[in-house]
């Protein structure tokens, strides 16, 4: 598994929804915790590994506490809330580019 750079065209599509887990998603996520650890990330989707399905990870934590690795399949935004938060984040599928993203 490695990541996949922009502007591959896998990063400019829409993904499709993932319509079945089985323990080859299991794995394959567990495949993709490791990579994002190896690349210091604190998140992952899928189609940054050449996968196109709607499929993220995240572990804000890091790789030392592993109890707070998240996986979600299929997500949608239900509310945006009112708080907004901007933060300096960077993107594994981008190295070296970094700026302030607005997040609610």
């Amino acid at each position: 598994m490695q990541l996949v750079y922009y502007p591959d065209p896998v990063l400019l599509k829409n993904a499709q929804p993932l319509e079945q887990i089985d323990a080859g998603v299991k794995a394959r996520t567990e495949e993709m915790f490791e990579l994002m650890y190896r690349e210091k990330g604190v998140g992952l989707a899928a189609p940054q590994i050449g996968w196109s399905v709607r499929l993220f990870i995240f572990n804000v934590y890091g790789e030392e506490e592993r109890s707070g690795e998240q996986v979600f399949i299929n997500p949608r935004i239900l509310d945006r809330g009112e708080e907004v938060i901007v933060e300096e984040e960077g993107c594994l599928s981008i190295p070296e580019v970094r700026g302030n993203v607005s997040r609610p």
